[in-house]
């Protein structure tokens, strides 16, 4: 009988409502109906966070420490390497193999999730994080049923 290998999918996401919504809510739906490990990634703002997301609970969240603004009225940001590290961790202790995990990003700031794991899906119009899945030529969501998670 052979093992099934352990899958986790990765979301980092800004745009809950709308069609690129609609693409994340598909694909998490078809994650879990497939017994992935389903993770959100999240900016920490000092209170708790949601654990749900398109009414799925996540089995996992990551909070990702943001760096404070260089100037006045400027928004706070992630740094995508911290990002990328805080993946890497929760891939090693959850004995995942980077090839077998998916993750899903629909901002810029989704760049150190995507660059991490082996099955990128960028979801939605964010003019920069597509213009990088050009150049590496990932997979780039505009229709809810294109993730190919099988």
């Amino acid at each position: 009988m052979a093992t099934r290998v352990r899958r986790a999918a990765f979301f980092d996401l800004q745009n809950t409502s709308g069609p690129q919504a609609d693409i994340a809510r598909g694909a998490m739906a078809r994650h879990r109906a497939a017994g992935d490990i389903l993770v959100l990634v999240l900016p920490f703002r000092g209170e708790p966070a949601a654990t749900t997301l398109f009414g799925h609970e996540a089995d996992l969240v990551l909070h990702v420490e943001q760096s404070r603004p260089l100037t006045a009225g400027a928004s706070a940001t992630v740094d995508a390497a911290a990002k990328s590290e805080v993946i890497v961790e929760a891939m090693t202790r959850l004995h995942l193999d980077a090839v077998t995990c998916f993750g899903y990003g629909d901002h810029c700031g989704g760049k150190g999730l995507l660059c991490v794991v082996g099955n990128p899906r960028v979801v939605g119009y964010d003019a920069e994080l597509l213009e990088l899945a050009r150049l590496k030529g990932w997979p780039m969501l505009d229709e809810p049923a294109l993730d190919g998670i099988a």
